[in-house]
């Protein structure tokens, strides 16, 4: 006589169709989430990249702007490369900035804005005490 356990038919011990078809789905998901974090990682690497270098433009602007500046309004423009910059002086427009003084000083806004392709664009921003002219 035959045992219980002898009468059901052995397999191979291999995996099974469905087995195999679940595993490479799994798979997919996991190699699909991996190349769009990927993706999205170097995207914002080259973002990071640009804000850093138009910073960069804009402090440089900025120091030479302030460094030439001998009061009043004041404009400028040029380009460095794909980014392009605009500069401006001009007397602060906020009701707590209207001060009289003596020696006739204003306080001046320092506008820098760099802009590059893509429609992306940084401004920096600081205030100057000059003669007012």
């Amino acid at each position: 006589m035959r045992d219980a356990i002898d009468i059901a038919p052995r397999g191979d011990g291999g995996f099974t169709l469905l087995e195999t078809l679940t595993a490479l789905v799994i798979l997919a998901i996991g190699l699909t989430a991996l190349l769009q974090s990927h993706a999205g990682a170097a995207r914002v690497t080259g973002t990071t990249e640009d804000y850093a270098y138009a910073r960069l433009i804009g402090e440089k602007v900025l120091s030479e702007t302030l460094g030439t500046w001998r009061g009043g309004t004041y404009g400028a423009s040029g380009t460095e490369g794909r980014y392009g910059w605009v500069a401006e002086i001009k007397p602060e427009a906020a009701p707590w900035a209207k001060t009289s003084t003596e020696k006739g000083w204003a306080l001046y806004r320092v506008d820098v804005k760099v802009h590059w392709p893509g429609g992306r664009n940084l401004q920096l921003a600081t205030l100057k005490l000059g003669a007012a002219k």
